[in-house]
């Protein structure tokens, strides 16, 4: 399915969700396929030429998919994240913590769900929080390299990294996680 969402393949995204419900693959319905195919069709409908409202409406449609599912399976990382993301897509910040909180309480090292947390502390000015977080997963650096330009927590003139900083630590005082 990853290969299929990275390609953008919508044939095969619109067939998989159905084998995974007939199957029951992801156990619990085939909902998280489903939810998976409702992002990929927002991603799709926010390329060039795309209908910005049908894109929306496919994040809040995943929204809702992700809530029903973490209805079933409480424990799902993957739910959580993807739910924490919708809720980053959707400018609900506050939300995307204490969603993505929950993915990294599941699972500290998933570094799939650290990242996207630490964005969503930054938006929400926690910026000692991200770095606690940071701290408890890996090296600030390596941490801060990865951090790139493409959440609003970034974005320059938001206090975010940069691409392009010379150096992390650079990086960090200007966010005020760090003093000379």
């Amino acid at each position: 399915f990853g290969i299929a969402i990275g390609k953008l393949d919508m044939p095969e995204i619109e067939r998989l969700p159905d084998l995974a419900e007939r199957k029951n693959i992801d156990k619990v319905g085939g909902l998280l396929f489903k939810a998976r195919k409702e992002i990929a069709q927002a991603m799709k409908e926010s390329q060039p030429g795309g209908d910005p409202k049908r894109a929306a409406q496919k994040v809040n449609d995943a929204g809702a998919t992700l809530r029903t599912l973490l209805e079933k399976d409480k424990l799902s990382v993957v739910a959580w994240r993807l739910l924490g993301l919708v809720y980053i897509d959707q400018g609900r910040n506050q939300e995307a913590v204490d969603a993505l909180s929950k993915a990294v309480e599941i699972k500290p090292d998933d570094l799939a769900s650290v990242m996207p947390y630490m964005r969503a502390l930054l938006a929400v000015g926690r910026n000692a929080d991200a770095l606690a977080v940071a701290r408890k997963t890996e090296s600030v650096g390596d941490i801060v390299e990865r951090m790139g330009a493409d959440s609003p927590a970034e974005r320059p003139g938001e206090g975010g990294v940069r691409i392009g900083d010379p150096a992390p630590k650079q990086a960090l005082r200007r966010l005020g996680l760090v003093d000379d």
